[in-house]
């Protein structure tokens, strides 16, 4: 990936918990962070993402979600701060 390029413009093969896994390191946040931030035990995401648990659960999953995009947003505004411009 070039080093402007922002991951949502990138196919990400794999299923949920690879994507998981990917988004992880590319916000370069910690696996017990995110179990922290979503209220879940980090041994639970652990064997989650390592495929021992077979699901979960959807409320999980969106909290996953809405954590990323939150940090993505956060993200977004800091740079319209810094360069006072919106980028579309």
């Amino acid at each position: 990936m070039k080093k402007d390029q922002l991951m949502s413009d990138t196919y990400l093969p794999g299923d949920t918990r690879q994507r998981i896994q990917d988004l992880i390191k590319y916000k370069k946040i910690t696996q017990a962070e995110l179990a922290e931030k979503i209220g879940l035990s980090n041994s639970a995401l652990s064997r989650y993402l390592q495929g021992r648990t077979k699901d979960l659960g959807d409320g999980f999953i969106i909290r996953i979600a809405k954590f990323l995009m939150y940090q993505q947003i956060s993200f977004l505004v800091k740079r319209i701060f810094r360069t006072g411009r919106i980028m579309i």
